[in-house]
């Protein structure tokens, strides 16, 4: 947690920032998730530390995360612990985030991609309330549309369904109904698709 406070802080510092990648904040956290694979609450905290150094750090961040093996810390997580709301946030957030990277450190991390996008839109089926990880999810979804063109992964499993499922739990939600029809369009469904009574 202290990690995670000490790199939001050092987003507003460049110098800072690079110090805490440069000083190991990245394998420490790894480390420590490595330690606890059964702590949720360590796993988050860890994913939180991840996500704050790629983020802060554009350049460094994500060296420093392949380097401490930080993609299959991420994905062990998110795979093991579905329910955990914020884990599932974070964990989306960090993995979806390795499309920005360089295509050689993408390659060295050698991420599932199909089994990644799976998993988002399981997290989505089982927080279907919560705005944040549906938000986070559907905008991941629009990401690996646009930059892998991976339409048969999104698509398979009923994503149409989930995708209207959303749009209709969260009716009056601009963003996620945005989002929502992004998704419908990249998956070749009808993008001007609204819940009933929305019209």
């Amino acid at each position: 947690l202290l990690l995670q406070q000490l790199l939001n802080r050092g987003t507003r510092s460049a110098v800072l920032s690079e110090a805490l990648v440069g000083g190991g904040t990245t394998l420490a956290a790894t480390t420590l998730m490595e330690m606890h694979p059964r702590n949720p609450q360590v796993l988050t905290q860890g994913i939180a530390a991840l996500v704050c150094t790629v983020e802060a750090c554009r350049r460094s961040g994500p060296e420093a995360a392949a380097a401490a093996n930080g993609v299959p810390r991420v994905l062990a997580a998110f795979s093991t612990y579905p329910d955990e709301e914020q884990l599932q946030i974070l964990g989306t957030r960090f993995l979806v985030s390795v499309l920005d990277w360089s295509v050689s450190l993408q390659k060295q991390v050698d991420m599932d991609f199909a089994k990644v996008v799976l998993l988002i839109k399981e997290g989505m089926r089982r927080h279907i309330d919560s705005v944040e990880l549906q938000m986070t999810g559907l905008s991941a979804l629009a990401k690996f549309l646009e930059v892998l063109a991976c339409t048969s992964e999104v698509k398979d499993g009923g994503a149409e369904g989930l995708v209207k499922t959303v749009m209709t739990r969260h009716a009056s939600h601009a963003e996620i109904q945005t989002w929502g029809r992004i998704v419908l369009d990249g998956i070749f469904a009808d993008r001007h698709w609204v819940p009933r009574g929305a019209a």
